[in-house]
């Protein structure tokens, strides 16, 4: 049955991508909720609470508030928050509620700039209905915008899609100081990673970009935005695929000696990461013999895309890939193995690679 999910649980939703973006910033983080969406963020799809804290709260809206709209009581609420927090900037977040009542943002925004004093306030219209791609798109583009106050210098490079939704923190590190080599420099000092491993003093440096990586797809709009805008060239490279190519490589050359042919291989991931993966794949004497098909249930960019380049749906969707186009290999997220029946799996070479947004 189309959109049924039966073995997947929900992927990280928008609210949680667009949280994950400004999480060590030091801001205040207003999610407009009525405690669901602050608890799922906190309890599930954010994992740095162990090691760094941050300003979160709920608008913990009542039934009769998010009918109403009583946006005075959450403008009371968030000003007595920064009164007592002092957060370096404050983010109004989206979610299914002032989606369905029409909430205006851009008169919250108004207001708690007024009320509070503060010019940093922004609002960030997620929905909910979304994935965390889609959410910690839409907080890159707000940082562009509000921070990016023109070219003064160039002396950094960025990093944009960096989450721990998608990476961890010592895959960071490694595609730090892969930067650090295809570039020369001494040091990763000058490199800049915004959404994770980062401090609110790196948005002054968002005028002193002259390159980017962008390491997940996430990160994309922002950066052809910078370019467009001021001519900062980017890169679409995920380093940390590096980590698992050896990996698919021995489980491809496993596959071709069962099967007496070049295998076909489904890679399941974010779009970038895939792509990067794919490459290298393609690089290491396979060129011409082999087909790698990349598929994502996340955003899916064309002019990034293969033609055989596949966007799902729902887990029938992954199924039917598997089974229709005759795949041999297949890398991707273990909980993926629970859409396939016993049969099926029989048949594959799997490459594990976990994805936090998904299992």
């Amino acid at each position: 049955m189309k959109g049924l999910k039966t073995v997947l649980t929900p992927f990280a939703p928008d609210q949680s991508g667009s949280v994950a973006v400004l999480y060590e910033y030091g801001g205040l983080i207003v999610i407009l909720d009525a405690g669901g969406c602050t608890g799922n963020i906190c309890g599930f799809d954010e994992p740095r609470w162990t090691v760094k804290k941050s300003m979160i709260m709920s608008a913990a809206l009542r039934d009769m508030d998010a009918i109403l709209g009583r946006d005075e009581a959450l403008v009371k609420k968030t000003v007595k928050a920064a009164e007592q927090l002092k957060p370096n900037f404050i983010a109004v977040i989206g979610t299914p509620v002032p989606a369905v009542i029409g909430t205006d943002f851009r008169g919250i925004v108004n207001l708690l700039k007024k009320k509070t004093g503060m010019e940093n306030v922004f609002g960030i219209e997620t929905f909910g209905m979304k994935y965390y791609d889609e959410g910690a798109s839409k907080s890159y583009m707000a940082l562009v915008s509000e921070y990016f106050a023109g070219l003064n210098s160039s002396k950094y490079i960025g990093i944009f899609g960096a989450t721990p939704l998608d990476i961890s923190k010592e895959e960071l590190d490694y595609i730090k100081s892969r930067i650090q080599a295809e570039e020369g420099l001494d040091s990763t000092e000058n490199i800049i990673s915004f959404g994770m491993d980062c401090d609110y003093k790196d948005f002054s440096k968002l005028s002193g970009l002259y390159k980017n990586y962008v390491i997940s797809i996430s990160g994309l709009k922002a950066c052809r935005k910078l370019k467009d805008d001021f001519e900062i060239d980017y890169v679409l490279e995920n380093y940390s695929a590096e980590n698992y190519v050896d990996k698919a490589l021995e489980l491809i050359n496993t596959s071709k000696a069962v099967l007496g042919k070049i295998p076909k291989v489904l890679i399941v991931s974010e779009q970038i990461f895939a792509n990067s993966l794919r490459n290298l794949i393609l690089k290491s004497g396979f060129s011409d013999e082999i087909e790698i098909i990349n598929a994502t249930f996340f955003m899916k960019d064309k002019e990034i895309s293969e033609t055989c380049d596949l966007k799902l749906k729902d887990e029938d969707d992954f199924e039917n890939v598997v089974v229709n186009e005759n795949i041999d290999v297949v890398i991707g997220d273990p909980v993926l193995k629970d859409i396939l029946s016993i049969k099926q799996l029989e048949s594959l070479e799997w490459l594990s690679i976990k994805h936090f947004a998904v299992s």
